[in-house]
């Protein structure tokens, strides 16, 4: 009698136990895909920011080619005044 008694207290938590078991597997599957949906976010995000920061500088660049292409004009057509534009440029610095 006692030894049913402990075989159905040993059954009784090995049950226990594999009911624990599977209750942490759904609910690490469940995190994990919680933690992917917010890594997939947080790339979404990212790949729009690498974007938005690629076309500020393809917009900072042609504003600078601008800037050179006026400044080499600027020294062939009047040398004087690239020379005095060079100047105050360099007491800003």
């Amino acid at each position: 009698m006692k030894d049913d008694m402990t075989k159905t207290s040993l059954k009784g938590v090995i049950v226990l136990l594999i009911i624990f078991c599977i209750w942490i597997i759904v609910s690490n599957t469940r995190k994990s895909k919680e933690l992917e949906k917010l890594n997939d976010d947080k790339i979404e995000q990212l790949t729009r920011k690498v974007d938005s920061l690629g076309s500020e500088i393809f917009i900072l660049n042609t504003n600078i080619m601008r800037y050179e292409i006026a400044v080499e004009m600027l020294e062939d057509e009047n040398p004087k005044a690239a020379s005095e534009f060079y100047k105050r440029l360099s007491m800003t610095e």
